[in-house]
């Protein structure tokens, strides 16, 4: 895989924690009060059906990523896996499983954040 290859499978994976690691977003899209519409399950399948997550938690050269941020990118992956999706969108929101999922996903951007501040 190149360089390449490896920025762009990466910025899927991180595009989609973006999406979980804010609530504001999934309350307007999950609950409709914007004009865009998402739910859990598109957000679930971007970062696992569209993204590959568990292949790129698996994969062996991680370029430039911190092995501190992989940890964490494995603890949310035990995360989600774990989860016992409620019923509703709104239930969902209001879990607190689900709140600390958010959490999780807001420290690895963090991280990565801090990452590529130190590599520049």
């Amino acid at each position: 895989m190149t360089l390449r290859e490896y920025t762009f499978w990466k910025q899927q994976i991180y595009a989609a924690l973006g999406d979980i690691a804010d609530p504001t977003y999934q309350h307007r899209v999950w609950l409709g009060t914007g004009s865009e519409v998402d739910s859990f399950s598109e957000t679930y399948c971007r970062l696992y059906d569209d993204a590959f997550f568990p292949k790129f938690l698996t994969w062996e050269q991680h370029m430039g990523m911190s092995p501190a941020s992989l940890q964490e990118l494995q603890t949310l992956d035990r995360q989600i896996k774990a989860y016992a999706e409620p019923d509703t969108e709104a239930a969902i929101l209001a879990d607190p499983e689900w709140q600390a999922i958010v959490r999780q996903a807001q420290l690895i951007l963090h991280l990565d954040a801090a990452t590529e501040s130190q590599s520049t």
